[in-house]
């Protein structure tokens, strides 16, 4: 939040603080806080930082960042990265809101805490989340197929998600779903999924 202020970025600022706010909504243990307790609201705020913030914000800082004091048009404007990122991160965070609950799905069980994997089972909620990341995957196959305009944006788009997609998958295949520890080390490769793509999104163009 310093850096932000620091910057003197309206959008910056604006990403960081809302992201903050929803994180204390998200797991301070105050009266009527620490919405990470429902599923529908722990959701929403995951969707809403992850998706939504910090994929609009970062872009306008950057862009406003770039394009300050050149005299070109400096407001928000979609690009192929931006409705890619956030289409993508989207299907990613609706994957993290209902993964995170399956490693502790016993206690969730024992403490009344009705998850959807506690209601739906566990089973069902992890084949939910590959076919989502499968689905992101193969989009992202796609858009680098038919939608990029350079010949090595391309082949980075198709061949990165192909090589991380069938990765995701490989070791999918060997998770225990009734094992706490098979499904959070799973869980945290997911993590590292979302995060490198955020290293691949400028060679979307």
């Amino acid at each position: 939040l310093a850096v932000g202020l620091a910057s003197s970025s309206a959008p910056l600022v604006a990403a960081l603080v809302s992201s903050l706010v929803l994180g204390v909504f998200y797991s301070a243990d105050l009266p009527l806080l620490r919405w990470k307790r429902f599923p529908v609201l722990a959701a929403a705020c995951i969707l809403c930082v992850r998706a939504l913030i910090v994929q609009l914000g970062f872009y306008a800082h950057a862009r406003l960042s770039v394009l300050h004091g050149t005299g070109q048009n400096v407001r928000l404007s979609s690009s192929l990265g931006l409705a890619f990122g956030t289409g993508f991160m989207l299907l990613f965070s609706v994957v993290i809101a209902l993964f995170k609950d399956l490693p502790d799905i016993a206690g969730d069980e024992g403490a009344g805490v009705r998850t959807l994997s506690v209601a739906l089972g566990p089973r069902f909620v992890f084949r939910t989340c590959l076919a989502l990341l499968g689905a992101a995957y193969a989009a992202a196959m796609v858009v680098g197929l038919l939608c990029t305009t350079h010949w090595w944006s391309a082949y980075v788009t198709v061949a990165s998600h192909a090589i991380l997609g069938s990765r995701l998958f490989q070791l999918s295949a060997d998770v225990d779903v009734g094992s706490s520890k098979s499904l959070y080390e799973l869980y945290m490769f997911i993590w590292k999924l979302f995060y490198a793509e955020y290293a691949l999104l400028p060679f979307i163009r």
